[in-house]
């Protein structure tokens, strides 16, 4: 425990101005004289998320690249998409590779990518972090990615959050995440297998008296989990589900499970957050979150209004990067059912250190441990415990 705190202070003792020029300077000391001509290693969603930056500031990349055959031939969002062969003899080094996938799986492909690339002898290769780093006003935040000085700024709140775990796993993986978001490299971080992660059973054990309320219910996969651990055995589901497919997705598994696990299933179409109001919303099927500049609009409400008379034992949060405002909106039933708590940490920069230190705030009975499930750092997971 010495050591990841060593570590911690480590990482934090750099200065701002140096992490500042350290920032600016990084994809210009990568890509050198190539730093406008690019090829982007990715054409999925976060391909398209540098494409719209890159043409923000001025920049038109050169071809996307990716492995996936069904993308061959075909351009996204007007830039033609080529497979790794063709492109790595058309720009071998002739342009900077920017490896542009963001990973939702167990694995680490940028590192993949980066080595499929280097044994192809295609140079220099960097991750979309460093170009996100030089033009910050058109890139960041996004999600976990942020500028290292914007977390130096934050040191003391930092060190306060990593001293609520006292566990080497949570420490470890605590610092892990620290040093990734000021100094990204290719390799992945130690993460476990991706099983249960909303309820590990070495941490959480569910009794037949679970009253369960899922912020952020999605197609029913937290429930598929939820009903293998219990069957029957357990008191009520309240699933929240503001994205209009998702939830129907959600209701239509619901209507496949026995009757006695039906009757204890209330399944609302809404978003939860820090006050009652109607918010925008942007939505793809997929996955889908609050955010003004939606096309769509969803009723929102706290979880203490809507619960009223109903005391929970565990509320689980993937919404996006609303878990904190949510948080604030559970404050009545977290100060006075201490429920446990399973929340999502890797939708906002700052959410590693800002929400257990939110929860403490809320109630002082709580064991904090967290969990990553994807060596990219995807699947961040915050529990809390009744101690």
């Amino acid at each position: 425990m010495t050591n990841d705190l060593d570590s911690l202070n480590a990482l934090l003792d750099e200065s701002i101005e140096h992490a500042t020029r350290r920032a600016e300077a990084s994809f210009d000391l990568i890509a050198g004289p190539l730093a406008d001509k690019l090829v982007l290693f990715g054409a999925g969603n976060f391909g398209r998320k540098t494409l719209d930056g890159l043409r923000q500031v001025g920049v038109e990349p050169l071809a996307f690249v990716d492995n996936d055959p069904l993308l061959w031939g075909t351009s996204v969002d007007g830039l033609p998409v080529l497979p790794p062969n063709q492109a790595i003899t058309r720009f071998k080094n002739e342009a900077a590779w920017v490896i542009t996938i963001w990973n939702n799986g167990g694995g680490h492909q940028q590192a993949e990518v980066c080595s499929q690339l280097w044994q192809a002898g295609a140079y220099p290769v960097t991750q979309a972090i460093h170009l996100f780093w030089k033009h910050p006003a058109a890139f960041l935040p996004h999600y976990g990615l942020v500028l290292p000085q914007d977390v130096l700024q934050q040191s003391d709140l930092v060190r306060q959050a990593f001293s609520l775990f006292d566990d080497e796993e949570s420490r470890r993986v605590f610092v892990a995440r620290v040093r990734n978001a000021l100094w990204p490299e290719f390799y992945g971080m130690e993460a476990r297998e991706r099983h249960f992660p909303y309820f590990p059973p070495d941490l959480i054990a569910l009794s037949p008296d679970e009253r369960f309320v899922d912020c952020g219910a999605f197609d029913g996969d937290t429930l598929r989990e939820f009903v293998e651990h219990r069957g029957s055995s357990f008191q009520q589901y309240i699933g929240f589900e503001p994205d209009e497919r998702n939830h129907a997705r959600l209701v239509e598994y619901a209507n496949t499970l026995p009757a006695d696990i039906r009757r204890k299933l209330s399944l609302c179409q809404m978003a939860v957050g820090g006050r009652a109001e109607t918010v925008g919303f942007v939505s793809t099927g997929n996955w889908s979150r609050v955010a003004a500049e939606g096309d769509n609009e969803v009723i929102c409400d706290t979880i203490d209004s809507l619960l009223g008379r109903i005391e929970p034992t565990f509320i689980k949060m993937n919404i996006e990067g609303g878990e904190a405002a949510a948080l604030l909106g559970a404050r009545r039933v977290i100060e006075s059912c201490t429920p446990t708590l399973s929340i999502v940490l890797d939708h906002r920069p700052n959410d590693l250190w800002k929400i257990p230190i939110l929860v403490s705030e809320l109630s002082d009975w709580y064991k904090f441990t967290l969990r990553l499930y994807s060596a990219a750092g995807w699947f961040l997971m915050l529990y809390a415990v009744k101690r």
